[in-house]
Formats: C-alpha cells, sequence, structure tokens
C-alpha cells in the first residue's frame, strides 16, 4: 500500500491543545510522521494545517503564509495569561469605552509593529519555554519581536460595564492575538483580555474548506481517508508546477538530476509524475545547455 502523503486541513476545537490533534491523527493514518502548522492557544479554536508523512518536508515553504484571525476582545479586565484561561489581575469600569475610541487606535497596529509576547507562550527563554517559566510563578523578560499586521477589521461591539469588541485580524506568523488584545487595552486605559478566538485562515488553509477529527475519523472507517488530504500543487500554488514523463522520473531518481531545456534561474519549481504526484522540488542550473533540473527535495518513497 502506497503511504499517504499531503496536508490535512483541520479544525481545531477549544480544550484540545494542537498536540492533541496530532496525536490523534497519527492514529488514525497509523502514520508517525505527522505535524503541524501553527500552534493554536487550547482554548481557541480554528484552522490547524497538518503535514502526512513526507509532506512534513514542505513545511518549511509554508511558514511565511498570513494568518486572519476572528477574535473577541473583552475590555475592563486584565488577566495574567491574557486571555480567559488565566487568574484576574484588575478589574474596572470600562462602560465609557466606545466603538469610536478603538477605532481611532486601530491604526497604531497595523503594518510592521513591535510586539511582546504573552508570559504563557513557547517562545524559548533561559532554556526554558516562557510558559514553563510562568507555571513556577517565575516571570522572564521577553524581548519584543517584529510582527506584521496587514488589517483589522471591526466586525462588531457591545457595550456595558465590559464592552466587547469582535476584531478580523490578517497577520505575519508569530503575531499574538492574546498581546494584541493586552496592548490595546493599555492603549486605551481599560485593560483587556482575550475572550474568544478562531483562526480563519492559515495561508491556502481555510476554515470553510476544513475537516473535524470526527469527519476524518468517518473518511478512515469508510477507506476514504487519501480524500481529504490536499497535494502540494493545491498548497503551494505560488510555486510553478512542470510534469514528467516516467522515463525522465526514473531517470532524476537514478542521477539525482535531470535534463530539462528551461533556463536556469533561481526560481523554485514542483516537479509531477504522469500520476500527478509531487516528485520533486528544486531549480533548474547550468553553465550552459542542456540545462538540468537540480531538486532540493525529494519526495518519492
Amino acid at each position: 500500500m502506497k503511504e499517504l502523503f499531503g496536508f490535512l486541513n483541520l479544525i481545531k476545537p477549544p480544550g484540545m491543545t494542537s498536540h492533541d490533534l496530532v496525536d490523534e491523527a497519527r492514529r488514525i493514518f497509523r502514520i508517525k510522521k505527522i505535524g503541524h502548522g501553527g500552534t493554536l492557544d487550547p482554548g481557541a479554536s480554528g484552522v490547524l494545517p497538518l503535514a502526512v508523512g513526507r509532506a512534513t518536508k514542505l513545511f518549511e515553504y509554508l511558514q511565511e503564509s498570513t494568518k486572519l484571525y476572528r477574535g473577541e476582545i473583552t475590555f475592563g479586565i486584565s488577566t495574567t495569561t491574557h486571555d480567559a484561561q488565566g487568574n484576574l489581575l484588575e478589574k474596572k469600569d470600562a462602560s465609557a469605552l466606545t466603538e469610536k475610541k478603538i477605532e481611532e487606535m486601530i491604526p497604531l497596529f497595523i503594518g510592521e509593529i513591535q510586539q511582546i509576547p504573552p508570559q504563557v507562550s513557547a517562545i524559548h527563554s533561559k532554556g526554558k519555554r516562557s510558559y514553563e517559566w510562568a507555571r513556577k510563578g517565575v516571570t522572564v523578560e521577553l524581548e519584543p519581536r517584529n510582527v506584521k499586521i496587514e488589517s483589522i477589521v471591526i466586525k462588531d461591539f457591545s457595550t456595558g460595564e465590559l464592552p466587547k469588541v469582535l476584531l478580523d485580524v490578517k497577520s505575519s506568523p508569530g503575531m499574538y492575538m492574546r498581546a494584541l488584545a493586552r496592548d490595546l487595552g493599555e492603549k486605551l486605559g481599560t485593560g483587556a483580555f482575550l475572550s474568544f478566538l478562531v483562526r480563519l485562515e492559515s495561508g491556502p488553509f481555510k476554515i470553510e474548506e476544513a475537516y473535524t477529527i470526527e469527519e476524518v475519523k468517518e473518511k478512515a472507517a469508510s477507506e476514504k481517508l487519501e480524500t481529504v488530504l490536499l497535494k502540494g500543487d493545491r498548497v503551494l500554488s505560488h510555486i510553478p508546477k512542470l510534469s514528467i514523463s516516467e522515463q525522465q522520473k526514473t531517470l532524476l531518481l537514478r542521477a539525482n538530476r535531470l535534463p530539462l531545456d528551461r533556463e536556469p534561474g533561481k526560481t523554485l519549481f514542483q516537479l509531477y509524475d504522469e500520476e500527478e504526484e509531487l516528485i520533486a522540488l528544486g531549480t533548474i542550473k547550468g553553465e550552459k545547455r542542456p540545462y538540468y533540473f537540480q531538486p532540493v527535495k525529494i519526495f518519492e518513497s
């Protein structure tokens, strides 16, 4: 039986960790080599891309993918983790806060900004992850990180002693919505925490096309597990695609290069066989004809 190979667009429910879903997927696919792209906090939900089998070699080509989050921020309360999982630090009446005041503050967070990660995060500090120090009651100084926020759109606002705003935020990898909630609350003088979070998109993975873990189990039971996996040409659509014959494929796997009549350069190509299976990633090289395809990754088992 041919090893399954591709990407799974999975929905993480609140309450499970990203690693919990990876463990579930390993049991379902009976493959140990499964990894996830972009951790979600246990209380958050939404798109969690998984790479199955040899697709784990492709993760490095997805790391710059933008993320789209929908998050609810509650003002008037600050917590130790900047979300509902933490302990209460401060509570105050924020009923004077208006949607217009939030709108006026949003431009400060658009573009290239510096953001200090939450204490409860996976950032390494002094030989441990920050959350490990936090569990011991130790506060560590985390360096600000450069992140890029492309857009922030207000979807809803509700008034009251603890007003809430619902935001859609498109950002670079590495941006913390909990830190955005904290910083927005500080700028407005009310304090704030992230009370709800769902990741709607992670690069090419969109929530409306994602599977629940229960749906994946159903596919496995009906022996249709391969139908939930996305191939490289769908996920890596920004990388040009080339097709080769079976004879060319055999030559490539034997010689680790393949003559191709294309101009050399730095452009990365995806190479597919006649069955539309991804064989390799590589570039065209050579000083003179015949130029050749030089793989940087080979995916044939």
